[in-house]
């Protein structure tokens, strides 16, 4: 059995391998393999699905946010900016392929009350041409008075048609009140349906004195995780020269960085699962090399070497990891998939319903195959580095003493 002869040799451990798999061993190593596959199988089934529904729900939550948020809001910061090269830096800012769509925007912060009932809001001002980039809302009709979250109508009992009484507050103290009927109510699932209002720009600019709001230029990216790059850009060109930029990062960039922190916290977590499941392939390989001692011994009097013996167990190790992560990963595609199904029947069976207060009628998910590469070689990586040790020991075996 020489080890020169590379695709025999080659075939030979990995045959043995399989057989041992295949014959298993005397009392608890077949067991403890088949335990082995199975705890490898749950682990990384929770930690595909886990991460798959934390992936939708950070893709969900970012949406709703992002998509009801300006991207990038600018405006005059310098006296020394003319109004007309204002517009003119603006123009060549949102002819760049980056930004979908820039239109006049003011923003201003506020209270809404009707009756002895006051909630603080914040008011957007904006023109027709930026109803499409805008939540939807029913009905529009003839869009001249608010526009309000769902919440904060429902928070009223008002209706399109009823009216609220607002009153806008300036940086400087000043503020205005107004009363203005409801003509829509728009829904983003969030946060936000309970504090944002919008106003059409041309009655919010006239009933509205100089100092309360402030107006300028919002865009919509095409990318918004780009906006820091986007500005850089710009700034270098000299674009941004007299202009005042806020972007949606300094605002809810916390959010991003908070989601991700949490998907990588519980992605550590998870892994551990994984770990501790590995752990049951070293006491199982023990056993193995314990039950098969006489038979190493033998292959050892028939010339095969040490390496060979240990690539064997490796193999065999492997073989047990490889059958354990495969079915995990189909497994945890499997719980992504169905992971609403699962939570209605818990619903059914148990009485309890997981999303009764969150903003989700059903569980988002979002299978990455990126995840599915970076779960399925970490849980290999583990498991053969848990069947190194008995491996190199049922390679340093001495047949002399085995076969006393």
């Amino acid at each position: 059995m020489p080890e020169q002869a590379g695709g025999t040799w080659l075939g030979l451990w990995a045959s043995l391998a399989l057989r041992y798999l295949r014959s298993g061993g005397k009392r608890y190593s077949s067991f403890v393999a088949w335990v082995s596959i199975t705890g490898l199988c749950l682990g990384v089934g929770a930690l595909v699905a886990v991460m798959s529904v934390m992936n939708g729900l950070g893709a969900e939550i970012e949406a709703r946010v992002l998509g009801n948020v300006a991207h990038v809001f600018l405006t005059r910061a310098s006296n020394d900016l003319s109004r007309s090269d204002f517009d003119e830096q603006v123009t060549e800012i949102e002819s760049h392929q980056g930004v979908r769509a820039g239109f006049d925007f003011v923003e201003a912060a506020g209270v809404v009350s009707l009756g002895s009932g006051v909630h603080p809001i914040l008011v957007y001002g904006v023109g027709e041409e930026a109803l499409p980039w805008l939540p939807e809302s029913r009905p529009f009709g003839d869009w001249r008075g608010l526009v309000v979250g769902e919440s904060l109508a429902d928070y009223f009992l008002v209706a399109p048609g009823d009216a609220l009484r607002i009153v806008l507050v300036g940086a400087d103290g000043g503020r205005r009140a107004m009363r203005k009927q409801v003509s829509g109510v728009f829904a983003t699932d969030s946060d936000l349906d309970y504090s944002l209002v919008f106003l059409p720009l041309d009655e919010f600019s006239r009933l509205a004195p100089s100092g309360i709001g402030r107006k300028g230029v919002r865009l919509v990216l095409a990318d918004p995780l780009a906006a820091p790059e986007l500005l850089a850009f710009w700034r270098a060109r000299g674009l941004l020269e007299g202009i005042g930029v806020e972007n949606w990062t300094e605002v809810h960039g916390e959010l991003v960085r908070v989601l991700g922190m949490e998907r990588l916290i519980m992605f550590s977590l998870l892994l551990m699962i994984v770990g501790i499941a590995a752990l049951n392939l070293v006491s199982g390989q023990a056993m193995l090399v314990s039950e098969k001692r006489s038979e190493i011994a033998i292959l050892q009097t028939m010339g095969a070497g040490r390496r060979l013996i240990a690539y064997t167990f490796l193999a065999y190790g492997g073989f047990v990891a490889l059958l354990g992560t495969g079915l995990g990963l189909a497994l945890g595609v499997c719980l992504a998939i169905w992971s609403g199904e699962i939570i209605e029947l818990m619903r059914v069976w148990f009485g309890v319903d997981l999303l009764a207060e969150s903003w989700f009628d059903s569980v988002p998910y979002q299978i990455k195959a990126l995840d599915l590469l970076v779960v399925g070689i970490a849980s290999l990586m583990i498991s053969l580095l848990a069947c190194v040790a008995p491996a190199r020991r049922a390679a340093r075996l001495s047949p002399a003493e085995e076969l006393v």
